[in-house]
């Protein structure tokens, strides 16, 4: 169902779609920004919510977040079917990006932005959310580390996607839970 996006949010805060506590104060306070922004009047974005594989979406859009790690070449999860299904060429791509350390390409909070290759979309945003406390047995690969705020890490690695896609005019994007299954980070 596609609602205008406050709209859209007001229903799923009531109807217990989001996450409880701490995310559900961002939603509120962002609802708060987005009506001084737009107002009262039209040109709203929509949301869609589709539940599935984001490799595979019914839908052409004009970007896709990919889950990524630091070293942006391909793992598991969001990561592995996103490059799975995109070919190649994104996994070449990636490797254009200048390491900032040995085998870091993008750190936790932000994001890369490559084309989409074979994708349903014009661009990909490889976003690597940050790590949760509750993923500290796992091995560190270079540039992650566990968040000591995860929760607002997360939040800005959303906010930076959000803008950078605002900054680019672009009118849809597809964006995953990011700093799931590995990274610690749950919808619970």
């Amino acid at each position: 169902d596609v609602k205008q996006y406050p709209e859209c949010i007001r229903k799923m805060y009531r109807e217990n779609w989001v996450l409880e506590g701490f995310l559900n104060n961002i939603m509120e306070r962002e609802l708060e920004r987005l009506s001084k922004v737009w107002g009262e009047e039209g040109g709203r974005p929509k949301i869609q919510m589709i539940q599935g594989n984001i490799a595979d979406l019914p839908v052409i859009v004009d970007a896709i977040v990919n889950a990524a790690n630091p070293p942006m070449l391909g793992g598991g999860g969001v990561d592995g079917a996103l490059h799975k299904a995109a070919g190649p060429g994104l996994k070449a791509e990636c490797k254009t990006f200048p390491e900032i350390a040995p085998g870091v390409r993008c750190l936790p909070t932000d994001h890369k932005i490559t084309k989409a290759y074979d994708l349903k979309a014009d661009y990909v945003f490889h976003a690597c959310g940050p790590i949760f406390p509750a993923a500290s047995d796992r091995n560190l690969m270079p540039g992650e580390y566990i968040s000591v705020t995860p929760f607002e890490d997360l939040v800005a690695t959303y906010r930076g996607i959000i803008n950078r896609a605002d900054a680019l005019r672009l009118n849809t994007i597809a964006v995953p839970a990011l700093s799931a299954g590995a990274y610690g980070g749950t919808i619970e």
